[in-house]
């Protein structure tokens, strides 16, 4: 049937599944016998409605127009561009946007967005991720902040998978309407703290996500620590509600994201984000886990940027080490406390070297599979906090003592075997994250669910959080050229391939541990220990006898006085028990 240009009435799911729908309130019915989650309907405005050939006659006279024209007509100029570009693209779809291309701009943007975002929580569970954005949406008014950021978020998606680049422009227009509508209301107390204006914030991070450019991520770092302090001034009864306890679960992720790609602390204790009442246990204990190592190595570089570094500073180098020898152990042993659906299973092996590993979507071995994007986002979590936790005790033994070959260090065999473990493991669970079972669903023990009605198997919310343990994998002296190339390769693949562009941008710190061993032993604590040490041999290995005259010497005791200092019966006398027997007075007898 061709397009006319008057969009269905339908919801999003049945639209996105080319099904009639019944169009009942607020939920269709279609949605519910299938057993699905209805994404809701959308909302046809006047522009909308127009009949194709009048849409098509608007672009040219749009292409006319001055540049002062109102946001309204330039709104309407970019939606009748999406028309034909979307007319033009029917007859040869074969991108997986395609299916969204017969309905209007915002309506196509905001389902994709969803569909790669919006994780629905299994039916019993709370395994979702940013499942508040839909009742939020739902509630939104047209120019609120959330309504603009959401829109940019939108339409940012659609830009990244290499559709209209003008839509681009208006993406980044409605992002700085939105920073501006958030910074308005953070001024007013009354809605600073509201669910709405953290969840706008969120989705600002989302946005950098999507579209960072060389500033790397560090606008993703800055709204993610503006979250978090949103967090910490709201009060604590709205982790009562099931919205509340959203909002909280993906602020503390991306928190324990940041922490791990930067080392930056939470703003409080560990304890603090460990709070509330979460349903699954096991992930929360992950969580847990990969914050305190956040705070543990936030701990060791605090030590190593002293102003006036001291020898008791140095003695806490192998308390600190101790510690994080104690945490990676926890975390190796995480694994042996988890019921079977948290557990990974190989799902194939692959038995064959890729000819060129950057451009492989698996390496030679096993591939992991996982129930849900969740479940292998806390894995992904828990991997990543053990690569660090190993640097951090070889950093400390370096520190301890003064070397820069790691393989000096006695501690390098062990730790070497336990580098090996790890990344063979998060090798083998990048093909789940980023889509290899698209076309091997057949091999999922379950279909991820995603919002707007798309059973996916590849998703940016999944590609996003495997992005962390492939950063340390890419420049880890301890991985093999495969896996380093491969590393690499995965990440241009989400910044090109998938629309994930700040995976391009995650600045390299150098080979690791190497890299960072050599900093430690130029930072200005290491320097000043190296110094007082210094003095402390030269001081005890220089140090002179003392010439001291004979006569001066101490004179022998006599006969008499060394009598008198024996020890005498009374001075042996034993302590006695309260509960013994014997008089206090006992003494021993010869």
């Amino acid at each position: 049937m061709v397009y006319n240009g008057i969009p269905s009435r339908g919801c999003y799911l049945c639209r996105s599944r080319k099904i009639k729908c019944d169009e009942t309130k607020p939920f269709c019915n279609r949605c519910r016998k299938s057993k699905r989650q209805c994404p809701g309907y959308p909302v046809i405005t006047k522009a909308h409605s127009r009949p194709y050939p009048d849409s098509r006659k608007s672009v040219r006279e749009g292409t006319e127009k001055s540049s002062g024209s109102s946001s309204s007509d330039e709104e309407e100029h970019f939606a009748n561009r999406w028309m034909v570009y979307a007319a033009d693209r029917v007859a040869t779809a074969s991108h997986s946007v395609d299916s969204t291309i017969k309905i209007p701009l915002h309506d196509a943007a905001s389902c994709h967005f969803l569909s790669n975002w919006v994780l629905l929580s299994p039916q019993g569970t709370n395994r979702g991720f940013f499942e508040f954005l839909l009742p939020i949406q739902k509630k939104a008014t047209s120019g609120s902040p959330f309504h603009l950021a959401f829109k940019a978020c939108s339409l940012s998606s659609l830009t990244q998978q290499g559709l209209d680049p003008a839509i681009e422009r208006q993406a980044s227009s409605y992002y700085v309407k939105a920073l501006a509508a958030t910074s308005d209301a953070l001024s007013r107390p009354s809605v600073a703290t509201s669910d709405s204006t953290l969840a706008t914030v969120m989705l600002l991070s989302l946005y950098e996500i999507q579209c960072a450019s060389v500033h790397g991520v560090e606008g993703w770092a800055a709204h993610t620590s503006g979250s978090m302090q949103l967090m910490n001034s709201r009060s604590w009864k709205k982790l009562n509600t099931d919205l509340g306890m959203g909002i909280f679960v993906a602020v503390r992720v991306n928190l324990i994201l940041l922490g791990l790609l930067q080392g930056k602390p939470p703003p409080t204790g560990s304890d603090w984000w460990g709070k509330g009442t979460f349903k699954d246990r096991y992930a929360l204990v992950g969580l847990h886990l990969s914050t305190i190592t956040s705070e543990l190595r936030h701990q060791l570089d605090k030590l190593l940027d002293l102003d006036c570094a001291t020898l008791d500073d140095f003695d806490q180098l192998s308390n600190l080490m101790r510690k994080f020898q104690a945490l990676e152990a926890q975390c190796r042993n995480w694994p042996e406390t988890l019921p079977d659906y948290f557990k990974f299973s190989v799902a194939a092996w692959i038995s064959h070297r890729p000819p060129d590993p950057a451009k492989a979507e698996a390496l030679l071995g096993p591939i992991h599979s996982y129930r849900g994007p969740w479940v292998g986002a806390i894995w992904n979590m828990v991997r990543t906090s053990r690569i660090i936790l190993i640097n951090s005790i070889l950093r400390c033994s370096a520190l301890i003592h003064e070397r820069t070959d790691v393989q000096t260090l006695p501690e390098h065999s062990s730790m070497a075997q336990l580098y090996i473990d790890v990344i063979h493991e998060a090798v083998a669970g990048v093909p789940y994250q980023l889509g290899w079972f698209k076309n091997r669903t057949a091999l999922l023990p379950t279909m991820p669910s995603y919002a707007c009605g798309q059973n996916g198997a590849q998703s940016r919310l999944a590609s996003f959080l495997a992005m962390f343990p492939l950063t340390n994998i890419r420049d880890h002296d301890f991985a093999t050229d495969d896996q380093r190339a491969f590393a690499e390769g995965r990440l241009q693949y989400m910044a090109y391939g998938l629309g994930l562009r700040s995976a391009a941008f995650v600045e390299s710190k150098g080979r690791m541990p190497s890299a960072i061993i050599l900093q430690d032993y130029d930072s200005r604590s290491a320097r000043q220990w190296r110094y007082l040490r210094s003095q402390v041999t030269k001081a005890a290995v220089a140090e002179p006898f003392e010439d001291v005259p004979i006569g001066s010497l101490p004179a022998a005791p006599t006969a008499e006085v060394a009598e008198d200092r024996k020890p005498t019966l009374e001075s042996l006398e034993l302590p006695i028990h309260p509960g013994s027997p014997f008089p206090k007075s006992a003494q021993l007898h010869d």
